[in-house]
């Protein structure tokens, strides 16, 4: 983060406001997103073994399909239905 970072967030929310108010933009236009990665098959990086084990088998330790969700909401209580953003790297993906 920069030193500066409180500042530029409260500049951004004054520039928002700003602007909102001056073109009389309904809260119902203004929205708020953000986007998080979801795995398809989620690993996680414990196992189960006996002590002194010296191989122990995982699942899905190397999966690397995900995709990323997209969440947004407007101040007026409304909440955009979830989009899923895909992209893939074969002519089969779509």
């Amino acid at each position: 983060l920069p030193n500066n970072w409180e500042e530029q967030c409260e500049d951004a929310f004054m520039c928002l406001s700003y602007h909102i108010k001056l073109f009389n933009i309904p809260s119902e236009l203004v929205f708020n997103a953000d986007q998080t990665g979801v795995c398809l098959v989620p690993a996680g990086d414990k196992t189960w073994a006996p002590t002194g084990t010296k191989q122990v088998a995982t699942v899905a330790k190397e999966e690397k399909h995900q995709f990323s969700l997209m969440v947004a909401t407007s101040p007026a209580g409304e909440v955009v239905p979830f989009q899923a953003i895909h992209k893939g790297k074969t002519a089969v993906s779509l």
